[in-house]
């Protein structure tokens, strides 16, 4: 991995869902940025821990550890990452949790493709 670029970890079980964020990431920032993916909470704890992510985009809703309980893990090791949730949870309850978590962003599906650049822009940047 480069040293000079910012690694980006996208955490969705929809493999769709990975696809399309992947794609539209790697559109607008190419080679200022690598991406990883990550099918639940538990890989992407695993993966933000080996590859040092930056910006770890979590889906709520996944099997096992969800991303709430991920986001809680992740930023009590690394206190610096960006976390932002890309989910289609409007509830209260969950907003609030990422509040406690320090989430940069919550994004409500369906987001739009210049919310998403927006908020990485500002983890990145």
């Amino acid at each position: 991995m480069r040293d000079n670029c910012c690694r980006i970890l996208i955490a969705d079980d929809e493999p769709i869902e990975r696809m399309v964020v992947s794609k539209i990431i790697q559109s607008h920032f190419g080679g200022e940025i690598e991406l990883s993916q990550a099918v639940n909470g538990r890989e992407a704890i695993e993966i933000t821990r080996k590859e040092n992510c930056q910006v770890v985009l979590l889906d709520i809703s996944m099997p096992g550890i969800d991303g709430l309980e991920a986001a809680e893990t992740i930023r009590r090791e690394n206190p610096d990452c960006s976390i932002i949730f890309l989910t289609a949870y409007d509830e209260f309850d969950f907003a609030k949790r990422a509040i406690k978590v320090h989430a940069l962003d919550y994004l409500v599906k369906p987001w739009s493709k210049e919310e998403l650049i927006a908020v990485i822009d500002e983890a990145v940047h």
